[in-house]
């Protein structure tokens, strides 16, 4: 069985003028991060998009980190205005919103929109940009050109990024279907990030198989936090229960095609946990649209400010990546034949 497939992907200031997308409609997130806004200036500074709608996900309650959240907020409302865009196309959704909220507001901006649309998914949480990703590609009549944005961040601080976990859950749009709910799963596949977030106790409570997909490669920083946590979630199961697996962190369709091997093309019930790096999330959230795949997370309640730092560069650009998920019409996230 043959799962290897061609699917573009590269910088974006590379790509993005080989795929004529002109008069894009691009939806995006205004946060804290610096790294929130860089691929709405580089689109809009090459004429390539005629609809930009932002999402400002707030604090689902009062934190320790208000004052500084609200002082690197209005900074990236400040650097929207100073290039030229609309900060009355922002809208503001609390962080635990009702999933019917996110999936309205996706209907609403897909309303306005012609056939092209780049979702940036760097500064969504995985909550958002799951089932926002699934409505545009369920959109009926099909959207003909789709592709996903992700700026990596310069570096990441020391200690912890999120805290607070809610209760295992699934994520909106994500619970499986009816079938899929009365055969039992044969095991969880684990993106594997920085933060436990209550991971560690399911893990070890559960008697699923476990598969991790561990990012890599990796800058030296992110690896060794990445490989704590899965050391963390082999520590009390045995050998033979899990397994690791090296993923690019990077690449969509890396993580893609892994499950496609984990599951024998899809035919082999899992159960998916988006904790790695958001590309990696973005692979599980197209395989399990494709499969009824049900996804769970223990969603953060408390995000830091500064959950990234500054913007990478490749080459004196922003290293900014686009994936292209539809093209022309063609879906290039299929399942094999």
């Amino acid at each position: 069985m043959n799962t290897l497939a061609y699917r573009p992907s590269g910088l974006l200031h590379w790509l993005a003028p080989k795929l004529n997308m002109q008069s894009s409609a691009l939806l995006a997130c205004v946060g804290t991060e610096v790294r929130s806004l860089t691929a709405w200036k580089a689109l809009k500074a090459a004429s390539m998009i005629s609809v930009a709608k932002f999402i400002r996900v707030t604090a689902h309650q009062r934190t320790r980190h208000d004052q500084k959240a609200a002082d690197m907020y209005n900074a990236r409302v400040q650097e929207l205005t100073a290039a030229h865009g609309n900060p009355n196309d922002i809208t503001e959704l609390q962080l635990l919103v009702r999933f019917g909220d996110i999936v309205s507001f996706a209907d609403e901006f897909l309303d306005g929109v012609g056939q092209s649309v780049a979702i940036d998914i760097s500064a969504l949480p995985k909550r958002f940009f799951f089932p926002i990703v699934r409505r545009v590609l369920d959109r009926q009549p099909p959207i003909a050109t789709v592709v996903a944005l992700y700026t990596r961040p310069a570096q990441y601080p020391s200690g912890p990024l999120a805290e607070d976990p809610e209760e295992w859950d699934h994520l909106p749009l994500f619970a499986g279907n009816a079938g899929y709910k009365q055969d039992s799963p044969e095991s969880l596949v684990i993106g594997v990030g920085f933060e436990p977030l209550g991971l560690q106790a399911h893990v070890e409570q559960g008697d699923l198989p476990v598969r991790l997909l561990l990012p890599f490669p990796a800058p030296a920083r992110a690896y060794r936090r990445s490989w704590e946590l899965a050391r963390l979630l082999q520590k009390n199961r045995r050998t033979e229960h899990v397994r690791l697996y090296r993923t690019d962190p990077f690449d969509p369709s890396d993580t893609f095609d892994r499950l496609i091997s984990l599951t024998s093309g899809g035919q082999r019930r899992t159960l998916l946990a988006p904790y790695g790096p958001k590309p990696m999330s973005l692979g599980m959230a197209l395989f399990a649209r494709l499969t009824e795949t049900p996804v769970y997370y223990t969603q953060p309640i408390v995000y830091r400010p500064d959950y990234s730092e500054g913007v990478a560069q490749s080459d004196g650009h922003p290293t900014t990546l686009m994936y292209v998920l539809r093209l022309a019409g063609r879906d290039l996230y299929a399942l094999p034949s």
